[in-house]
């Protein structure tokens, strides 16, 4: 399981580079052999569009977007489950467009299951094949996307 927090800003520890910050997983889990974990690292990068030079800088060094995009390749690699709750709602629309459809590419291509965690349904409508609608701490509703859309049974998934 890999986790993309929603605030990369505190995720990212201030002292490692990008680069000991998506290769820790890769030595922590022995994913790989140890020789090529940094042609691994660059490669991760590659994956979501981000250029490999970011990856000497630490998190300071990097501008606003370039924070929450470091933190992504962490979860890029292959697991068999991936967390990611991410703060979607602040982002520009298009960028929020980018972030979606990169997800959801490498949900496709490296098998990943994704709990995707949010508030904006219409988000969660395009890219979940299952919902679960919490409310209060407790679960109201669950079941397919177009299930759930097609009759939502619960006020707060009706509002």
């Amino acid at each position: 399981m890999a986790l993309v927090f929603q605030n990369a800003d505190t995720a990212l520890n201030p002292r490692r580079s990008v680069r000991d910050a998506v290769r820790r997983p890769l030595t922590l889990f022995g994913i790989g052999p140890r020789a090529e974990r940094a042609a691994r690292t660059t490669q991760l990068l590659r994956d979501v569009a981000l250029d490999p030079a970011l990856q000497q800088r630490l998190p300071a060094q990097l501008s606003g977007g370039s924070v929450s995009e470091s933190d992504r390749p962490r979860a890029g690699r292959r697991t068999r489950r991936d967390h990611r709750g991410r703060d979607h709602t602040a982002l520009d629309v298009s960028v929020q467009a980018q972030v979606l459809d990169l997800l959801d590419e490498l949900r496709r291509e490296r098998r990943l299951a994704c709990l995707f965690i949010s508030h904006d349904l219409a988000v969660v409508r395009g890219i979940a094949d299952r919902i679960v609608v919490l409310y209060q701490g407790k679960v109201v509703e669950q079941g397919s996307t177009r299930a759930v859309f097609a009759g939502p049974n619960h006020p707060y998934t009706r509002a």
